[in-house]
């Protein structure tokens, strides 16, 4: 089970945040590692979340689509905009440790001006015993600053879908 709460970088968003959203889903008859390679896998996050268009490893020659430890990537979103993305934190789940991946990202308008930074989070509990085999995944998204033409939308229920999507993903692929 998780013990861990989900905890920024300093100098970044916090959960007084305007922008600040948090989700978790319980998980049962899935192992952590098998959740972590499908989260892991960024081909495969426009299928877990539909805001996402595209998504590639900023350098081109990274030919396995798998993040890594302080891997550069970016994506596009339906909106226009495009978040450009460093991993910050890269802790694979393993027999009773948390897996954790955090990235740091600058948010770009379609005119490629800089409008704001986020830090997203996904923690992968691992189960408590052989009796609980249920475990939990959380994410959190926040954001350092207000876009000038934010729409308000609810990004917990924006996480929640994808946390959804990716366990559903994750049961019939791997």
């Amino acid at each position: 089970m998780i013990t861990d709460k989900i905890k920024f970088k300093p100098g970044y968003a916090k959960e007084d945040s305007k922008t600040f959203a948090s989700a978790g889903v319980e998980v049962e008859g899935i192992d952590p590692e098998r959740l972590w390679r499908n989260l892991t896998n960024i081909s495969n996050w426009p299928r877990y979340n539909s805001d996402i268009v595209d998504i590639n490893f900023e350098d081109s020659a990274d030919n396995d689509p798998h993040l890594f430890d302080k891997a550069q990537y970016y994506y596009d979103l339906i909106s226009g905009k495009r978040v450009r993305c460093q991993v910050i934190c890269f802790t694979p789940p393993k027999d009773d440790r948390v897996g954790r991946l955090a990235s740091q990202g600058t948010v770009f308008d379609v005119n490629g001006k800089q409008v704001n930074q986020v830090v997203t989070e996904f923690i992968i509990g691992v189960p408590e015993n052989e009796k609980h085999k249920k475990l939990v995944m959380e994410a959190a998204i926040s954001a350092k600053e207000e876009c000038s033409d934010a729409t308000t939308k609810n990004n917990g229920e924006i996480l929640l879908k994808a946390l959804d999507n990716l366990v559903e993903w994750a049961k019939k692929h791997d």
